[in-house]
């Protein structure tokens, strides 16, 4: 009885017939499913016994036989191809940044959909990019092989509003008692000089970070407290070069294992509160799980 040997080549399959290893060459590993495959051992007229059997692999039946040089014997293998491997959908980006009006096909960012099986595919793709409406959107190719193996995968596409230059200026704002002076394009932020000058004047009070937010966002008439994630419903999210003092900050997570707030105030730096006891100080802006930089009233 044929016994089946482990091979390290997936398409393969080794058996042992006596002390003869046997290998299976000649299946298609490319069609699922059961397929008959036949192995002929003949017996030479050498005088060498290592070399009295002769080994091939056929693909149909021959009945056993006398010949010159002996007899052929026939075995057949019952072969099992399974296909249990998802497509690959390679993107050539999973993020971009684009201005409204701009021009978009997500096709453009497919770089090659295939199955190692079954080679290129077609794929679908779910879309909502507005292009003329600044926003966060989300688009999703997928694909289905021949032996219904799915896989999907997904571009996040910003669409933002085109910037206009504004010259640099100094933005100087109170509030809470203490102020703030410093270069800030705040032209981009009704709000920007002032928040930051908040936050600023309250440096070594003992408060939580949504505390202090909130307590800066007062100061400018907004009022407003939620957890850390709610502040993102306050402006428009900017990219870190985009970043000004006064953008708030969010972070999925703070460093601690929870999310976080603080004000943004330029040159990397940030207020935090909730910071070392509870305590009111500035620190680097880029902590934990990275900032997410929110521009309020934009």
């Amino acid at each position: 009885m044929p016994v089946k040997v482990e091979s390290n080549d997936p398409n393969t399959v080794r058996y042992l017939i006596g002390n003869y290893d046997v290998q299976l060459e000649n299946y298609d590993a490319t069609i699922a499913g059961d397929q008959d495959v036949f192995v002929n051992i003949q017996k030479t007229s050498s005088s060498n016994i290592s070399d009295q059997y002769k080994l091939n692999a056929v693909d149909s039946n021959v009945q056993e036989e006398n010949d010159n040089t002996g007899v052929i014997s026939t075995y057949k293998f019952k072969l099992h191809v399974s296909d249990d491997s998802a497509p690959i959908i390679e993107l050539k980006k999973t993020n971009d940044e684009i201005t409204v009006g701009d021009s978009f096909n997500a096709k453009d960012y497919v770089t090659r959909v295939y199955d190692i099986i079954d080679g290129d595919l077609d794929y679908t793709i779910d879309s909502n990019v507005d292009t003329e409406n600044a926003g966060n959107y989300a688009v999703t190719f997928k694909a289905v092989d021949k032996n219904g193996n799915e896989a999907s995968a997904q571009l996040f596409v910003t669409v933002k509003e085109e910037e206009e230059e504004e010259p640099e200026e100094t933005a100087t704002a109170s509030g809470l008692n203490g102020q703030y002076s410093g270069s800030s394009n705040v032209g981009s932020s009704a709000y920007g000089g002032g928040i930051a000058g908040a936050a600023l004047a309250q440096l070594g009070r003992y408060q939580d970070c949504t505390a202090l937010v909130s307590n800066a966002l007062a100061s400018q008439g907004i009022y407003f407290h939620a957890y850390p994630a709610g502040y993102l419903s306050l402006g428009t999210i900017v990219s870190a070069s985009q970043a000004q003092a006064g953008d708030i900050i969010y972070y999925a997570d703070g460093g601690l294992g929870v999310a976080h707030v603080a004000v943004y105030i330029g040159n990397g730096q940030a207020v935090h509160g909730g910071w070392q006891g509870n305590q009111t100080v500035i620190a680097s802006a880029y902590v934990g799980s990275g900032p997410v930089f929110i521009r309020v009233g934009k």
